[in-house]
């Protein structure tokens, strides 16, 4: 048997849900945004602090304004420790 590795958190499954998301938009269809949606809960698990950074550094490549004020207040909520993890407890 194999010993279980923990997955990292890949940008992939994440930028498949932008394209899904502004396909959506694009052709009106809502079992797109539906698809997105059903993927949500498993996928904020997973997103760290540095993950979204990446994920807006590489979504906002060509838009450098609005990338810089983005990871500016990234930095700021991780300076203030604002995002923290919530776990349900029941």
């Amino acid at each position: 048997m194999r010993p279980l590795r923990r997955r990292t958190p890949q940008t992939t499954d994440f930028t498949a849900n932008v394209a899904l998301i502004e396909k959506g938009v694009a052709t009106k269809e809502g079992r797109f945004l539906v698809r997105v949606l059903r993927t949500l809960t498993a996928q904020r698990r997973r997103l760290t602090k540095d993950l979204l950074a990446r994920l807006v550094s590489q979504y906002y490549a060509q838009d450098v304004g609005r990338r810089d004020e983005l990871l500016a207040l990234l930095g700021a909520v991780r300076a203030a420790g604002a995002v923290t993890p919530r776990r349900n407890a029941g």
